[in-house]
């Protein structure tokens, strides 16, 4: 075929003649431009929920951060009022002053628990304020029940502390038996989850300083 006979001009659908090499030209462009603003859509798209999944990500990790520095600020206050009711307990402290260390650690306790993400992590500290305010109040009128209580709380100031730390670890919560709460002799009784050769009476797990968070760097 001659140089001349590719060039002829064709008519359009409308009539109007063009050279053939410059039809094959426009449409190739206008196919290269469809071709990138769809490019452009399909990728900003996938950008788009790239980034919204990372930001998810980056909030639950920012959630679960807080609720670490919670439960570490939850085990302090838990470990400072045991040190208040042992004192007091033992005569060593006013009962003003296991009233207050007891309404610090229910004010640390309401805040905090707010940002824990385990709701049954925040029914223990809840179950700890109830017992703790049981004893308190019972101390005003009836100071031999109240420390009859003392070893009990003790003992469940343990296992929340222990769940804190799981909960700090990433690890499964540990088994927990609830508080007989509206059983006096029964609460005077309780024994967490778990042997009698696996614990002792008193003290805070976790390390022995109440903060079982610490070491893990938030992570």
């Amino acid at each position: 075929m001659s140089a001349s006979a590719v060039m002829r001009a064709a008519p359009d659908a409308a009539g109007i003649a063009y050279p053939c090499g410059v039809v094959s030209a426009f449409e190739a462009a206008m196919i290269g431009a469809i071709g990138s603003v769809v490019g452009g859509v399909v990728v900003g798209w996938f950008t788009i929920v790239a980034a919204r999944g990372q930001w998810k990500r980056d909030r639950a990790d920012a959630r679960l951060d807080r609720s670490r520095q919670a439960a570490m600020s939850i085990a302090e206050s838990i470990a400072s009022m045991e040190e208040a009711l042992v004192a007091w307990s033992a005569g060593q402290s006013s009962l003003e002053a296991m009233r207050a260390a007891f309404n610090a650690f229910s004010r640390t306790a309401a805040v905090q628990s707010l940002a824990l993400t385990d709701s049954a992590l925040r029914q223990r500290v809840r179950r700890h304020v109830e017992l703790l305010a049981r004893v308190a109040t019972v101390a005003e009128t009836a100071p031999p029940g109240a420390r009859a209580l003392v070893m009990t709380a003790r003992r469940h100031a343990d296992a929340v502390i222990e769940a804190l730390e799981a909960h700090c670890n990433d690890a499964a919560l540990p088994s927990y038996r609830p508080l007989p709460l509206d059983d006096a002799e029964g609460l005077i009784a309780w024994q967490p989850a778990g042997s009698q050769a696996e614990r002792q009476d008193g003290g805070a797990s976790g390390g022995g300083d109440g903060r079982p968070c610490s070491g893990t760097g938030g992570a």
